[in-house]
C-alpha cells in the first residue's frame, strides 16, 4: 500500500480540526462582497459559526492566536465595517 507523502494520522487529524477554519476562509469573499447595508444584518447562524471558529483559533495556542489576530487585522483593513462585537467575541 502506498501512501501520499502527507497522508499521516497527524495530518489527517489536523485537516479534520480545521473544518471551521476552512468554512471561515470560504466565507471571507462572500463577506467582502456584501454591501455595508447587508453586513448590518448577517444571519444569526453565520455569526455564530464565524465566532465559533474565531474562539477555536484563539484557544489553540500562541501561534494560532497570533495568526488569527493577524488575519483579523488584514480582514478589517479590507472591510472595516466588519468590526462587529458579535463576530469577534473573546478577542
Amino acid at each position: 500500500m502506498t501512501r501520499e507523502p502527507f497522508d499521516t494520522p497527524a495530518t489527517r487529524a489536523a485537516q479534520g480540526e480545521r473544518k471551521l477554519t476552512r468554512w471561515v476562509s470560504q466565507k471571507i469573499p462572500f463577506l467582502l462582497s456584501l454591501s455595508k447595508h447587508e453586513r448590518d444584518f448577517p444571519p444569526p447562524t453565520e455569526v455564530f459559526r464565524f465566532n465559533e471558529a474565531w474562539r477555536d483559533a484563539l484557544a489553540r495556542g500562541h501561534g494560532w492566536k497570533t495568526r488569527a489576530l493577524q488575519g483579523k487585522t488584514a480582514l478589517l483593513s479590507l472591510a472595516p465595517d466588519l468590526d462587529d462585537k458579535m463576530l469577534w467575541i473573546n478577542d
